[in-house]
Formats: C-alpha cells, structure tokens, sequence
C-alpha cells in the first residue's frame, strides 16, 4: 500500500528513509513526541475515547502545521472522515497505531510512517453477491426480493400466539406485504427511522443520534487534475521517484483551511480487473488509469475542488451518505446500541458499521452477531456460539445455543477475538 499526502512543500508519503520530505523533516522533533502521547492515550484510552483529536494536539501543544498536514490526513485515510476528521476521537487514532492487533502501520519515530503493507483486492464484488445470492436460495430456506424497496415496518404482539410478536413489512408501493417473526435492520440509521413504525424513545435516541453526511464520488480519467491537487511522482523533477511510484491513495489538503481535506484513489493501481488498462496508452503516451475522488460533506462543497475534474473525463458520478464517527459518536450512540438488540421483545435486531465504527469488518460482524442472536451458528469454527464467547450470558434468542467451548485451532484467533469484543460491547452478550 503506497500513499501520498499533500503536495510540494508539504508532500510526504510511507516509503521509509529514502523518502525523507522537507515536511518530515521540519516536524521531525514533533513527529517523535507524537509517539510518547499515543502511549499516553493508549493507557487512558476509557478517557480520551471522548477527546477528539484536534483537541489532544492543542492540549499537547502540537503545532497546527503537524496537525493539518500529517495527522488529519492519516486519520482521514484510515477512517474516511474528510472533513469532519478533526472531531474523531483521540483513542481510535491511537489505536490503529499501537494495538497488535487492529494497528494498520507501525509507528516511526522519525517518519511517523515508514511501511507499505501488503493490500488485497477482491474480484468484481457483483460476481461475488450473485454467487453468493444464489447459494442462500439454493437451499430453498431462504429467498431475495431485489428491486423491493420496503415502505414500512410495522410491529405487534401476535392475536394468536401467546407471548409471540408479528412484523409486517410492506413494500413501498404496497404490492407486497409479508409477516414475520424476527427482523434484522442491515441498513442505515435514517432508513430505520423512516420505515419503523412506533419506535420506542430508546430505538429513536439511538439510531437519531447517528450524524450523517452528504457525499459524492467521482470516477475519472483525469490525470491533469490528479496532477495539479496530487503529488503523483511524475512531476518535473521526480520522475521514476520510488517513493511516489504506484500511488493507490491520495490525500488533498485544501490550502486556504489545511483541515479540510479531500481524497482520491488511483483504482488501475489495485483493482485486478483494471491493471490491464495501464498497458494501454492514450494520444499523449501515458496510462489510462482510472481514479475515484471522493468529495466528503455536501455543507461544504464551496471548498470542493469538484469543479477542476473536465467534465469529459468523468466515468461516473455517485452519491451517498455516510456516518463520520467522532467522538460524539463513542457517547450518544456506541455504549446505548446494546440497549436496542433484541428490542420489542426479543423480536429487533440491528447491524451495520454505525453500531461501532465505520470500516467493513464491523459491518459483516455486525451481521454475523445479529444472525447468531436469532439461532444461526457461527461460520468460521466448530462450537462456536454466545455462550462460548461469554459463558455467563444467557440473553440468547434461541435457547438450544451449545455451550461447548470454543474451538479456534485451525480459525483466525483474531477473528474470534474482535467477534466476541462486539458481541459483548454491542449485544452486551
């Protein structure tokens, strides 16, 4: 995985020693302390998970050229937060540097960053869900309803059956309507709230305080563009520069408010199925690559650099929402969501990446956790349930849940060990 942050004067990257900006170099005494505060924050982590980041630096009297051009942008990588990036909490920054286990780069004393760790790839993701699709309706217990946008949900306690509860899902165009025993919310937050009928104040405490933003993506073949807001290695001067050669991220800081930030990806750079087009040459000589710019935060598109991207040159433009987890978020939302797994009366369950933290693995193990609450095994070992992650629990939808240990020879400990973290942080399990 190769990097570029900034530009010119304030350009740097993860290519180690032989790659030494003058930026590192004037914030070098900086970036050396750096590590000693990561160290303080790491032992009092149940504190600063409710600092953000900008105000440990102002407390820890970092200068605003350390923050705006090394740490913001670095936080802005790992957790796609744009411009909200300066509120993200202290304690998750710490982390991905100095947990064994979720870390993401080693920290450098005296590069802040100096490896470039292996990056994987999947394989056109539509094969792998029509693939994966059509094995679950294989079986004959399960069936897809695509191009079924639900209209509402509606939750009662069943007429007929003592103690059991009924949900009706209705499509938005009212043709289809089925009822339930158990639902599994696997979208966002607003959609929730926008379908549930009768929520209850906690399920509308929760899922409101979720703060979503407006944001787009642009997929281009604009290389003038990405040469003007990047530093792309092949500027005058740098030609054939290691340490900026096969760039996969990018990371823009707006000069004017060096906080804001924007990002961008060079897909031809990983992406298997478009590596083949970097043989290809266009008029001017050069590889047709394709980037995607990412343009985070509708409110404040006057600072978008959108409007240099030549119409032409673009493939596709794309808009979605997003959560920006800061540090409001680890108090308002994280220590409530166990309160609304197994709502209505063990009939609600809720997954996605805002019931933690904004990556994929805590989205599929959102997933897996909800699915396993209602009776499913889990995938990924022999043994495996609730009661083995957490042999006190008894909460568990499904009473013929095994309480046989768990088994993880042959498994991923770590998978294991960040399933049962979630299960007991967020099921409370």
């Amino acid at each position: 995985m190769r990097i570029s942050f900034g530009k010119n004067q304030t350009a740097w990257n993860n290519a180690g020693i032989d790659q030494v900006t003058p930026l590192v170099q004037e914030l070098s005494s900086e970036i050396a302390r750096f590590g000693t505060v990561l160290k303080i924050i790491n032992k009092l982590e149940l504190l600063f998970i409710f600092l953000p980041i900008w105000l440990v630096l102002f407390l820890f009297r970092f200068s605003s050229r350390f923050g705006n051009y090394m740490v913001y942008p670095l936080t802005a990588l790992f957790f796609g937060t744009g411009n909200q990036t300066p509120y993200v909490s202290s304690a998750i920054v710490s982390r991905v540097f100095l947990d064994p286990d979720l870390r993401l780069f080693q920290y450098d004393r005296s590069l802040l960053l100096s490896s470039t760790p292996l990056m994987y790839a999947f394989p056109p993701l539509r094969k792998i869900y029509e693939s994966w699709s059509a094995r679950c309706e294989s079986t004959g217990a399960v069936r897809f309803l695509f191009n079924t946008p639900v209209g509402k949900v509606r939750r009662t306690k069943s007429p007929t059956r003592e103690g059991a509860v009924e949900i009706e899902v209705t499509s938005a165009n009212g043709d289809v309507s089925k009822k339930y025993d158990y639902i599994i919310f696997a979208c966002d937050a607003e959609t929730v709230l926008k379908l549930l009928e009768g929520a209850s104040f906690m399920e509308k405490f929760v899922l409101g305080n979720v703060r979503y933003y407006d944001d787009v993506t642009l997929t281009h073949t604009d290389r003038q563009y990405m040469r003007e807001h990047y530093q792309m290695g092949d500027e005058e001067g740098q030609r054939n520069t290691s340490g900026w050669k096969d760039a996969q991220y990018f990371i823009h800081v707006d000069e004017a408010e060096p906080w804001k930030l924007e990002m961008s990806f060079n897909l031809s750079n990983y992406q298997p199925q478009l590596k083949e087009r970097k043989d290809k040459k266009n008029n001017d000589g050069e590889s047709e690559d394709i980037y995607q710019t990412i343009f985070l935060d509708a409110n404040q598109k006057q600072n978008w650099t959108i409007n240099k991207i030549r119409p032409e040159k673009v493939l596709l433009t794309k808009w979605w929402r997003q959560f920006a987890h800061t540090w409001k978020h680890f108090v308002s939302v994280i220590p409530f969501v166990r309160f609304i797994q197994g709502s209505f009366h063990q009939s609600t369950f809720y997954c996605g990446s805002y019931t933690l933290m904004n990556t994929h693995e805590i989205a599929i193990i959102s997933g897996l956790a909800a699915a396993q609450r209602l009776g499913a095994p889990y995938p990924f070992g022999p043994g495996f349930s609730i009661d083995s992650f957490n042999p006190s629990s008894s909460s568990s939808v499904n009473s013929s849940f095994s309480s046989a240990a768990p088994s993880i020879e042959g498994h991923d400990r770590l998978a294991h060990e960040q399933y049962a973290m979630y299960l007991k942080f967020i099921h409370g399990v």
